[in-house]
C-alpha cells in the first residue's frame, strides 16, 4: 500500500491537503448554486416585470376611455343633476385605478445587475 511507507506527519500533510481540495470543491458547488438560484430569480423577475407591463398596458387603455368620455359627460352635465356626483365618482375612481397602474408601470424600470436589481428611475 502507498501509505505503508509514509510518517504519520506526511499522512497528516495529505490529509489535510485533501481535506482543503475537498473544502474548495464544496465551496465551488454552493457558489454553483447561488448562482443557479440568482438566475432562476432573475428569470422569475422578468417573467412578473413583463406580465406587470402587460396588465398596465391593458388596463389603462379603457381607463384612459372611461375618463375621457366621463369628462365629456360631466362637461355636458348640469352641476344640479343628479348624475353629475355619479359621475364625478366614476371619474374619481377612474384616476385612483389609472394612479395604480402608473406605480404598476414603475416597475419596468427595474435593471438588472450582477449584483441584483436597481430601480433605474433612481439613480441606482
Amino acid at each position: 500500500m502507498k501509505y505503508e511507507n509514509k510518517t504519520r506527519a506526511e499522512l497528516i500533510k495529505e490529509l489535510e491537503a485533501m481535506h482543503q481540495q475537498i473544502t474548495e470543491l464544496q465551496a465551488e458547488h454552493v457558489i454553483h448554486k447561488i448562482s443557479e438560484g440568482e438566475d432562476l430569480y432573475r428569470k422569475k423577475l422578468r417573467g412578473i416585470i413583463e406580465i406587470t407591463e402587460d396588465v398596465f398596458h391593458e388596463m389603462n387603455q379603457p381607463m384612459q376611455a372611461i375618463l375621457g368620455y366621463t369628462e365629456l359627460l360631466l362637461i355636458n352635465t348640469s352641476t344640479d343633476n343628479p348624475t353629475y356626483a355619479k359621475l364625478s365618482t366614476i371619474k374619481k375612481q377612474t384616476i385612483r385605478i389609472s394612479n395604480v397602474t402608473k406605480k404598476l408601470n414603475k416597475i419596468k424600470n427595474f435593471q438588472f445587475q450582477d449584483s441584483g436589481f436597481s430601480d433605474e428611475g433612481k439613480g441606482s
